[in-house]
């Protein structure tokens, strides 16, 4: 933390002073107030950082701490006063907040702003390494940071992961200035070695003279770990990568961009005058400008990749083979931006940047209330299923039922005991869907047509593959339906969502595995809300208000649907390739499934528990 050098040479202080011994309740001497110590956050060569609370006004900040025996030579107390000087002269959105600091017998206290997601570190280790967009997210605003700290005159000297934190609306915020300086006469020119090994500058191990580039440098570094998982220069000996470093010695594997790999050799360039400016980077670099940017990430990013939808690998694609799509090839610019052909486009459009949280107080027509298909029915058949089933084989469910094997022929079939046929079942599943949630809602287009979306605020919507009718279901779960021209005034932004969700999914999203020849027509009347849609860390799940259960796996790209029917379900597996295969419950019951398929439907039944409590939340829609 307040380490000058993150080398060996730190390690052997380290062990010559202990670490803060800090009380649970901390008292500021001159303003007696008090903070209750909570949980470490971190540590360091020379401080440890805790979660703590003022007990006055209940406000959370992170506390950095450090033991007056480490700081009791005049250098070292030069160095956490000169800390304190630069980290309270600075005020930006992408910088870590300073909110005071006071000392006590035992130790120097310094409070900064809570970020309570932890640093670019933790996400890199639970993640691996980051999408394209994402890095262009987090990048332009760790740029945006360096670029004010030398507006500012001041060299951070210390850019890496460790140091970019991320608040709990996944902004992210430098922080840690240790090793930071404000550029003047004699500092310009300072030859001492400072910083972590990986993110060193070569000018600086040759103990040239150094000043702003070096940031520039360790931009470059963490950009590159970002996209690849590990530093550009990294090895198992400190000197190999010392070595490397000077001989500007890396490797950019062939998957990461044309764009993304010129920035990085851009910003790793040997010469520190030919490293980009960081005051205009972000708007004149192709990196930027040409590739898709997401306005704000979802906190589950901490945890899996983001979906970004088609609209982002095409790009993607489109980027790699030299063709760039324009900037405005955005969802949020697709979503706001479409024409409607109507005389109100103008005025209509205005409503889409405000919040969604409108419900239907009058409406032209009210339907009866519809009670939202309980997951409990399903679950319990489908764990009795599952518990008594015979076990088969893992062979093709698609195989020829010419095939001699009675059993295939057995799990081929889809006819139930009494000679009907699944077509008397309703087939029915999402084939294209839009996760804009962190904005809007989430949206879904049904293989009949229709177009599902729920709000933020939990309000649904459906308009129907004519395009003709909608229906909305607001808090007070009552059904209205009216023509999307005709809509009530509460309702009019909410529509215009509803027509441009549909109309993206149209025009930017893979037709999906519709196929209309094996589909039963839903009456207008009578399509499904959307109820609830989980994303976990393998697969989107949606479930629909009448009891129809979809579960998309991210690894393989498979599915799986359950349809209800009056007196059966209907199971429906398409794998990787897009190819259906259909089975009765009933069946399954009595012949057993393929092991890929008795695999999903684990996985089903498992969901099909948690949304229990989703749905007791929703008792009706």
């Amino acid at each position: 933390m307040l380490s000058s050098y993150k080398g060996t040479r730190n390690s052997k202080i380290a062990k010559c002073y202990p670490l803060p011994d800090v009380a649970q309740v901390v008292i500021d001497p001159d303003t007696q107030r008090r903070y209750f110590r909570g949980r470490l956050l971190g540590k360091g060569g020379f401080a440890r950082c805790y979660e703590v609370t003022d007990m006055k006004t209940n406000q959370g900040y992170a506390c950095k701490v450090v033991a007056k025996a480490r700081i009791a030579k005049p250098h070292q107390r030069k160095k956490i006063v000169n800390e304190i000087e630069i980290h309270r002269s600075l005020n930006y959105p992408y910088v870590v907040g300073f909110h005071g600091f006071f000392e006590d017998d035992k130790n120097v206290y310094i409070l900064l702003e809570l970020c309570s997601r932890k640093s670019l570190v933790q996400l890199l280790k639970q993640r691996k390494s980051l999408l394209e967009p994402e890095v262009r997210y987090f990048m332009r605003q760790a740029i945006k940071a360096c670029s004010y700290l030398h507006s500012q005159n001041i060299i951070h000297r210390d850019i890496k992961l460790g140091n970019f934190f991320i608040n709990n609306d996944m902004q992210l915020k430098l922080g840690d200035f240790g090793l930071a300086c404000r550029v003047g006469a004699s500092t310009h020119d300072d030859m001492t070695v400072c910083g972590t090994p990986n993110y060193i500058a070569p000018e600086v191990l040759k103990k040239g003279r150094h000043g702003y580039e070096v940031d520039t440098w360790a931009l470059g570094c963490v950009m590159y770990t970002l996209l690849v998982g590990r530093p550009p220069f990294e090895t198992m000996s400190l000197k190999e990568t010392y070595t490397r470093i000077k001989t500007n010695q890396y490797v950019i594997p062939s998957r990461i961009s044309r764009s993304a790999a010129k920035l990085i050799q851009k910003f790793l360039s040997n010469n520190p005058q030919s490293r980009p400016c960081l005051h205009t980077v972000c708007e004149t670099d192709e990196f930027f400008v040409k590739g898709f940017v997401p306005s704000s990430l979802p906190s589950s990013c901490c945890m899996v990749p983001p979906r970004f939808t088609a609209l982002h690998r095409s790009s993607s694609t489109s980027e790699q083979k030299g063709t760039i799509k324009p900037t405005s090839d955005k969802i949020n610019y697709v979503l706001t931006k479409l024409q409607l052909n109507d005389e109100n486009t103008n005025d209509r459009s205005k409503w889409i940047d405000k919040e969604t949280k409108s419900s239907c107080s009058s409406s032209p027509t009210q339907d009866p209330t519809i009670h939202l298909v309980s997951p409990d029915d399903l679950y319990r058949k489908l764990s009795a299923c599952l518990t008594c089933m015979p076990k088969v084989s893992d062979s093709s469910p698609s195989v020829d039922i010419s095939t001699t094997s009675t059993e295939s022929t057995r799990l081929s079939s889809i006819s139930t005991n009494d000679g009907s046929s699944s077509d008397t079942l309703r087939k029915l599943y999402v084939c294209k869907w839009v996760d804009y949630s962190n904005k809007y809602g989430f949206g879904a287009e049904l293989s009949d047509g229709s177009v599902l979306v729920r709000f933020n605020d939990g309000s649904k919507m459906t308009l129907t593959r004519d395009r003709q009718l909608v229906r909305y279901c607001g808090k007070e779960k009552q059904i209205c339906s009216f023509h999307p021209e005709s809509a009530p005034e509460k309702l009019g932004r909410k529509v215009i969502l509803l027509e441009y969700f549909a109309t993206y999914m149209e025009k930017h999203l893979l037709k999906g595995t519709r196929q209309e020849n094996t589909l039963s027509t839903l009456d207008r009347e009578s399509t499904p809300f959307l109820a609830i849609w989980v994303r976990t860390q393998k697969a989107m799940v949606i479930y629909l208000s009448n009891g129809t259960m979809q579960v998309n796996f991210f690894g393989d790209h498979t599915k799986i649907i359950l349809n209800p029917g009056a007196h059966d379900e209907l199971v429906t597996f398409i794998n990787e390739n897009r190819e259906h295969s259909d089975y009765i419950l009933s069946n399954i019951l009595q012949y057993g499934c393929p092991q890929n398929v008795a695999t999903r439907l684990e996985y089903c039944k498992m969901m099909l528990r948690k949304l229990s409590g989703f749905a007791s939340e929703e008792t009706s829609i």
